[in-house]
């Protein structure tokens, strides 16, 4: 039996998680990058937020646009809450990344900074994979009209 073809907004969704997985990947190895230099540090680690930040807010706003709860409601209406919750986290999840590269451009960073930064940015990780893990559980769940 061959699949039904999964709407465009879906596979673009699933795209765009895809790339936000290996930037996040790409972001755990800089964390993880000697600590010597802690300017040196901070501007890599800086580079792939300001990398990361715009596809986030692109990824959260097609999310929004595309599974809103209240029109999820008519076509998917045991799952219109999850999605209301999940949605309820974008702007939280988004602010973690952004204050974590607002701390990487202060001039006086240093060790122990470095220490609070990669601190927030493992935890703003580990958040948003768990986000796309629940909602790549609930696209699992949703049952398309035909």
């Amino acid at each position: 039996m061959v699949a039904e073809p999964k709407p465009e907004w879906i596979e673009r969704i699933e795209a765009e998680h895809a790339q936000l997985r290996q930037l996040l990947e790409a972001l755990e190895a800089k964390l993880g990058a000697d600590e010597s230099s802690p300017v040196a540090w901070g501007a890599s680690v800086c580079e792939t937020l300001d990398a990361i930040i715009p596809v986030l807010e692109r990824h959260f706003a097609r999310e929004e646009a595309a599974i809103a709860p209240d029109a999820a409601a008519s076509v998917f209406p045991k799952l219109a809450k999850n999605l209301g919750i999940l949605n309820r986290h974008h702007p939280r999840l988004l602010a973690a990344f952004r204050d974590a590269a607002g701390l990487l451009g202060t001039p006086d960073l240093d060790a122990e900074k470095v220490e609070e930064v990669t601190r927030r940015v493992r935890a703003s990780i580990e958040a948003m994979r768990d986000h796309e893990r629940a909602e790549a559980e609930l696209f699992d769940l949703v049952e398309l009209p035909e």
